[in-house]
Formats: C-alpha cells, structure tokens, sequence
C-alpha cells in the first residue's frame, strides 16, 4: 500500500502507519495513559503490531522466515530477554515475567522486519518507498514540535514531556526519523539533488536541535557527522567548500551560546550541571552491576517491580535509557555486546558498500551517529524506539543492489 504526492515521490502508507503507531500516533495520544480503563497506548499499539505480524503470517506462510539475511540478530532478541530476565531474577530478586513483560515492546517491534523483508523479497513494497515515508514523517513530525514550541506558553496540543533549559521551554520526542531524514536530505543535496525541500529539512532539522531538543550531545554528533558527510561526498568543489564555510560559520555560532558555553563549564569544570553529576553516579552504579556479572549483565529492571526499585537503582533516579551502552552493559553484559558488535558490523560494513555503490552515504552517517552518542542514547534496544533499527537493517540488507527500487523476487 503505498501513496502517491507526485508522479515522482511515491510513499508506503503502510511504513508511515506503522511509524506513527511506534511514536505515539505523532505525539497525539498518552501512550502512557490507560486508554478506556483497560490498556495502556505501548500495550493496545503492540497488541495491533503483533496482529499485523500474525496478519502477515497467515498470508505469506513460512515464507516470512526464508531467505532472510539477518534473521538471526532479530531472533536473538528473545533470547537476550529470557537471559536477561533469569539474571536479573538471580542478582536482585526481580520476578521472570516481570523481566519478560518488560521486553515485550522490543521484541514486537524487532519481528516487523519480517512481514517488512517478505513484502519488498515478493515486490509489494520498494526500498524507496520506504524511505520516503521516513522523509514524510519526519516533516510531519518537525512541523508539529515547531508548531508546539511556539504554542507552547499558550496551551499544549502535544502528549511530550517538557522542562526548560536554557531560558525556554525543551519537548522532549523520540527524534530518530528526524535525524535520519536530515542525513537522507543532506545526502542528495551532496549528490547535486539540490531540491529546495532538502536543504529546508536540513535547515529545520538543526535548528530543532539547537533551539527544541538542546541536546549537547546530539548537536556535537550531527556536528561531527555532517563533517564526515561533507568529505564523503561528490559534489563538485565549490559545493565542499561552500559547505565548510556554513559549517565553520555556524560552529563559531553555536561556540559563543549559552548552551555551548554551560556545556563547556560542565566538561571543565565538571560542575553546575546536575544532569552531568547524576549521570556520573549511575554509570558508576551500572558498571559496578555488570562487574558483579558481567557475561550475562545484572539483567534489565522492570521499573513497575519493587524489587527493580530498590536494587536496580530506580530509587536513586537511575533509568537504563538515559546512561546508555552502561546501562545496555548493566542489563546484557558481554552476551549483549556481542549482539550489539554484530548488529553495528552490519550497520557498517553495508553503510560503505551503500556509499561505493550508490554513492550514498546516509546509512553510514547514521550509523556514525548513533557510535557517537552511545555513551547517552541507545535507543537501539528497548521500548518502541527500536524500529528505525529495524528499517536501517531492511536498507542494510538491500544495500547491495545497484539500484534501489529492483524488486528481487516476484513469486
């Protein structure tokens, strides 16, 4: 199922669905409000994945499972749970189901590039179709936290999470497609597709970062990233040099900021700044977690289990997504770093055949990215934030076509 804006830039509806259904129906509902008494938005949105899986089982068989490249990192994931829940079952007492319950979401999530793999394999789906509902929902999506930023003293029409730094107002979003839209965008404006809605993508894309999301490390990782991307392109001369200049302009910009100027203060001085100390405090936590075990990790908490409270940290404020590869450490040890070599060996080694053979480079830049901030954000591994790994992996797996719309098998 795919929709058409233009002759030329066709989407799959289907891709953009399930998108919106993963970030909370684009922020319009609480996911974590229980919708009509029963079920919270996580647990109704897995309940439609998973009939969507079950859907697609039914109409392609066990076709769904043959010919799969990377079947075998997504099918490691259940393990990974079931490990990590006996670990942290045996560390701190946490109960098994509990451990499993809260692996729930990722393994859903991780299984959709099965139906996603079968239908581009059988040609119901293209490859750019695919991205092009990325690009869709990321312009979606920057409209709307834009729209609410300038709204925001006013009245909220956004389920976010806000607080304020800097002198304004921060809303917090899961901003993957966000970030990955602005590498596929810079990527062809690098290639001589200068299209206006590229370099407007682009523009918008780092000033959410600068003045929405206020992230130091993700303007530091788009900063380093979009350097790379410069010199990896093949543009003509003047196009680099041009974009050296903005790049060094804006870079001096940004240095004499505010934002800039209490991040250095943090990283000197180390102090003024409680988000740094309490993020030094629980890395110290869960690196003394993984040492107690450090083959299968300490295992995940449950942050609903009162066991999880108290001796995974929770009490004290630490949460595993804001520490992120400590807390990946913490709850899978040396078993998840293999899972997670593998999976990045992939990112990499496909990103630079994409890049040889079609000249593009914004899987690698992408995977860069995401290197770069793993010290804060891993979001590659739990919640419904997991699924732009399952389309960068879907793109890894096709990467080796010359062009990206051949449809491999049609039977």
């Amino acid at each position: 199922m795919n929709y058409k804006i233009n002759t030329k830039f066709k989407f799959s509806l289907e891709i953009l669905l399930l998108i919106a259904l993963a970030d909370c129906c684009f922020y319009f509902v609480d996911y974590q409000e229980k919708l009509f008494g029963v079920a919270s938005g996580y647990d109704i949105s897995m309940i439609i994945f998973f009939l969507y899986f079950i859907w697609n089982f039914v109409r392609y068989g066990t076709s769904l499972f043959k010919n799969k490249k990377y079947k075998l990192i997504i099918l490691f994931i259940p393990i990974l749970a079931v490990i990590s829940s006996i670990s942290a079952f045996i560390n701190y007492n946490q109960g098994i189901v509990s451990g499993l319950l809260t692996h729930r979401y990722w393994i859903v999530i991780s299984f959709l590039y099965f139906p996603i793999s079968t239908k581009l394999q059988k040609g119901k789906l293209k490859i750019e179709e695919i991205k092009n509902a990325i690009l869709v929902v990321a312009s979606i999506e920057l409209l709307l936290v834009w729209l609410q930023y300038f709204f925001a003293d006013k009245f909220f029409f956004l389920k976010v999470i806000h607080n304020y730094r800097y002198g304004s107002i921060r809303l917090y979003i899961d901003y993957s497609y966000i970030i990955m839209s602005m590498y596929i965008c810079f990527d062809e404006i690098l290639k001589g597709k200068k299209k206006i809605k590229n370099i407007i993508l682009v523009v918008i894309t780092i000033l959410y970062v600068i003045f929405i999301n206020k992230s130091r490390m993700l303007f530091a990782a788009i900063i380093a990233t979009l350097s790379l991307n410069g010199l990896l392109g093949k543009g003509k001369l003047r196009y680099r040099i041009i974009f050296g200049a903005i790049l060094l302009t804006s870079f001096s910009y940004i240095m004499n900021t505010q934002l800039m100027q209490e991040f250095i203060n943090a990283v000197v001085e180390k102090g003024n700044d409680p988000t740094y100390e309490i993020r030094l405090l629980s890395q110290s936590f869960y690196l003394e977690g993984f040492y107690k075990s450090p083959v299968f990790g300490y295992g995940f908490p449950n942050t609903s289990d009162i066991s999880a409270y108290y001796s995974a940290g929770i009490g004290s404020g630490y949460l595993v997504a804001d520490n992120g590869i400590y807390g990946y450490l913490f709850s899978y040890g040396l078993i998840g770093i293999c899972w997670f070599l593998s999976l990045f060996s992939i990112f990499l080694k496909n990103g630079f055949l994409y890049y040889y053979r079609n000249r593009s480079s914004w899987i690698l830049l992408m995977t860069a990215y995401l290197i770069i901030t793993i010290a804060t954000n891993c979001t590659w591994f739990f919640n419904y934030y997991s699924f732009y790994v399952v389309l960068i992996l879907i793109f890894c797996e096709y990467s080796n076509l010359k062009k990206e719309n051949i449809v491999i098998n049609k039977k």
